[in-house]
């Protein structure tokens, strides 16, 4: 049984209220840690190949850009890196790395004019 949004147990407070934790999920547990975005290391990879085209920005800010291009991009969790890759036709591979390159690109100008207009202030 899957639980949508969870972390593999009902919350206790309603389990209290329905008994299903000790129904459904008397000692169930989870490992979630192989969870993660598709997207992080590609974007972390671009970040710091295209960062000595930015040279007016210090190391400090590369996290800043590649929170704003991770938020540019859909989300897309997995567990192994390898079944997304093994699925990917070849045409949505190479959109996918366009999609990060142009993601990364506008994470770096869009950071890099946030500190000007500090700077000017």
């Amino acid at each position: 049984m899957a639980v949508c949004g969870g972390a593999g147990q009902v919350p206790a407070a309603l389990a209290d209220k329905t008994g299903i934790r000790t129904r459904l999920w008397p000692t169930m547990t989870a490992d979630f840690s192989s969870v993660h975005n598709h997207y992080e290391r590609p974007v972390f990879e671009a970040v710091l190949r295209l960062a000595t085209d930015y040279p007016y920005l210090v190391a400090d800010s590369l996290p800043d850009v590649a929170c704003v291009a991770l938020n540019r991009l859909g989300s897309r969790y997995i567990r192994h890196s390898v079944d997304l890759t093994f699925y990917l036709t070849e045409k949505e591979r190479s959109g996918m790395e366009q999609t990060i390159h142009d993601a990364v690109t506008f994470a770096f100008e869009f950071v890099q004019a946030r500190i000007a207009m500090r700077a000017r202030r």
